[in-house]
């Protein structure tokens, strides 16, 4: 999954117009925030609009509940799809010359997992998620991996951003004071 976050390049701060400047370290921040987002969402049984993820077949259902585990749709049926999930690349975007935000890419592990019986291999967790984001000719899809572009994550993404600026404002503001005295 790849998102892109644009930010502008001047804020608002009360009644100052300042310049945002935004770190790599600090684009980690907001995605290590939006990968813990997805991933409660997920454990939630939710798709990235808010609805519900699709019932599992009764032949799945059985299945879990043979091998121990709840029949509720979350996608974990050992934890370690989302388990692997990571940020995978973070960088900044310089858009003709001018900062335009960042980019970042988070997704679960290509290694190849053990069964869960320990006999031979699984398919990689990225592939096992590609699948149940986007579905099959046997199963319907259950988009999880990726944030919508309205609503209370959209809107925390923006409230970490705000705050950070206003920690980058008050550092600044504070060198500028001890330099006049």
């Amino acid at each position: 999954m790849k998102v892109k976050i644009d930010v502008p390049d001047m804020y608002f701060m009360g009644d100052h117009k300042i310049p945002f400047k935004f770190t790599l370290k600090q684009s980690k921040e907001v995605a290590n925030f939006v990968l813990s987002a997805i991933r409660l969402r997920t454990q939630k049984g939710k798709q990235i609009n808010g609805r519900l993820f699709a019932r599992y077949s009764q032949g799945y259902k059985k299945y879990k509940q043979k091998h121990g585990r709840n029949s509720k749709v979350d996608l974990t049926f050992t934890g370690a799809m989302l388990g692997s999930m990571a940020i995978r690349r973070a960088q900044l975007v310089n858009e003709g010359g001018r900062f335009g935000g960042f980019k970042v890419e988070i997704g679960p592990s290509a290694a190849q997992m053990p069964t869960y019986k320990g006999k031979g291999t699984r398919p990689p967790n990225n592939y096992i998620a590609y699948l149940l984001h986007y579905g099959t000719a046997d199963m319907p899809p259950r988009p999880f991996l990726g944030i919508p572009k309205s609503g209370k994550v959209s809107k925390d993404v923006a409230i970490i951003m705000r705050e950070m600026l206003k920690v980058q404002w008050e550092k600044a503001n504070k060198k500028r004071k001890v330099i006049k005295n």
